[in-house]
């Protein structure tokens, strides 16, 4: 950076910070909104490196919108039929500005590269007030466990960006079943399921054009990760089964609106938009016939499983 550019970038900063103080929002979201006009790489560097700052102003000051509503699940399946839904609900029933984004392909996005889970780890914070900061309300898709970094020092969310989640229980056979139909081999489905090799897993953002790298962990993990009762408490979750679409989709799909509502987003429950949602998209509250598993399957599933869906009287089968 030349002595110039780096004077600018200091008076930058500087201002940045200045108005955060002051508590100033119209001005901030000014300032914002005219860096990303000017240079997308200045804003987002600035907020990089102002964010440790930013976040002892919001403790006093209060700063921060309060505006992401994540939608998390194992699979993509149970995720994707509530991103449908709240697409179709908010359009013809929202007072607010909204985007519905996976947060993979928004993160890569943001840095314009793979994303390592270290990288993760030290810049979510900063990426999720990058994406806080552009509409009233963001909701983003998710498939990795909640997780707290080893000094404590990160979680998965931030908690004073978060609004509230929603997590999707699904027949964890019927995952399975999905994996093993979308991979065409058994092994690596398993692998996927179990995390049997202990790995991050690699999800592609929505062009394949990067991925970044998240700890899905095993289903028994990634579930008690969300349903935990802090976690529950202090980011405001709802966990939900997905099976209920089938026996009262008005009521699962109508519980989600209202869980939103009571945590402050400007929403209204239209049961008959709900309705109008479920009629033009009957193939979705079919259910469908499981295919075969083998015993051996069944066996290695449950060696992971089965304690803990017995202990928490989980009544899933194969």
């Amino acid at each position: 950076m030349s002595f110039l550019s780096n004077v600018k970038y200091n008076y930058q900063k500087n201002s940045l910070l200045g108005l955060a103080k002051d508590s100033n929002k119209d001005k901030l979201k000014k300032f914002l909104k005219d860096l990303e006009l000017n240079s997308r790489e200045t804003k987002k560097k600035l907020i990089i490196d102002c964010f440790s700052e930013l976040e002892k102003i919001d403790e006093k000051h209060h700063i921060f919108k309060n505006n992401l509503v994540w939608i998390n699940g194992f699979h993509q399946k149970e995720v994707e039929l509530i991103e449908f839904f709240l697409k179709f609900y908010l359009k013809q029933n929202s007072e607010f500005n909204f985007q519905i984004s996976s947060y993979a392909s928004i993160f890569t996005e943001i840095f314009d590269n793979n994303i390592s889970f270290d990288y993760l780890l030290d810049n979510s914070y900063a990426a999720q007030y990058l994406i806080s900061i552009q509409q009233d309300y963001c909701f983003l898709t998710n498939h990795s466990a909640f997780f707290v970094s080893k000094n404590a020092k990160r979680l998965f969310a931030h908690k004073n960006l978060t609004n509230n989640y929603i997590y999707i229980l699904r027949n964890p056979y019927d995952i399975y079943r999905d994996f093993k139909s979308e991979m065409q081999n058994k092994d690596l489905a398993l692998n996927l399921f179990l995390n049997s090799d202990g790995q991050y897993q690699k999800e592609a953002d929505k062009d394949e054009k990067y991925y970044i790298e998240i700890p899905k962990k095993n289903w028994v993990t990634h579930l008690t990760s969300w349903s935990d009762s802090t976690v529950k408490n202090d980011f405001n979750g709802l966990l939900l089964y997905y099976e209920d679409i089938f026996h009262d989709p008005l009521d699962f799909f109508a519980s989600i609106v209202i869980h939103f509502k009571e945590k402050g987003l400007p929403m209204n429950v239209d049961y008959e938009l709900i309705k109008k949602f479920i009629d033009s998209n009957q193939n979705y509250f079919t259910q469908p016939s499981p295919g075969d598993l083998s015993n051996k399957e069944i066996k290695q599933i449950n060696g992971v499983i089965g304690e803990f869906l017995q202990s928490n009287n989980i009544s899933y089968q194969p």
